[in-house]
């Protein structure tokens, strides 16, 4: 398969991303879809505000719209994952999940 140069893949939270989608309105997951796509051609931190980052930059959260938020990992090159999708005021990094 063909891959740009620079461009991420999502590998976690695919079932969680679908079955978000199985209750959200249209509007949210096209605001999602679209944030997803911009991590996939590296262009997140120009695109959208960041909430909350972990330390060592493995984890953010962003805001998709202004009353949702997406908590994005990056376990390795070339990839990404979700971890959350929801309330803003609750940003979600991977420091906040061992805790």
């Amino acid at each position: 398969m063909y891959r740009k140069h620079g461009q991420l893949r999502l590998t976690v939270g695919v079932e969680e991303l679908e079955e978000w989608a199985e209750h959200a309105d249209a509007r949210e997951i096209d605001s999602v879809y679209e944030l997803l796509f911009t991590v996939a051609d590296s262009a997140l931190l120009r695109a959208y505000p960041v909430l909350a980052a972990s330390d060592d930059g493995g984890s953010l959260s962003v805001l998709a719209r202004s009353d949702l938020a997406v908590s994005l990992i990056f376990p390795g090159p070339g990839e990404f994952g979700l971890l959350a999708i929801g309330d803003p005021s609750v940003p979600v990094v991977e420091d906040d999940l061992s805790a």
